[in-house]
């Protein structure tokens, strides 16, 4: 419910903005995201943290976010091709 309520105010927040700006901020976020992973030394990325579905080390988070996202990339190509060079 948490991350659902979290996901439902982000759309609202940004329901407005364009497919431009919202592309924007998802590369400035990556962006921020990759670079804070750099920072991290081996026993961080290994150590546990708590999560909605148990605990997971950071990194395998970290890299399952990235999955994630990965997964929803081809149905966003398909549906917005028109504004991919």
């Amino acid at each position: 419910m948490a991350l659902a309520s979290a996901n439902q105010t982000y759309v609202n927040e940004h329901h407005d903005d364009s497919m431009e700006m919202l592309a924007a901020d998802y590369l400035a976020v990556r962006h921020e995201t990759l670079d804070l992973l750099q920072q991290f030394t081996d026993d961080q990325l290994t150590a546990l943290a708590p999560t909605v579905i148990g605990d997971q080390a950071v990194g395998n988070l970290f890299a399952g976010r990235a999955e994630h996202a990965a997964t929803h990339m081809p149905g966003l190509r398909g549906r917005f091709r028109w504004l991919l060079p």
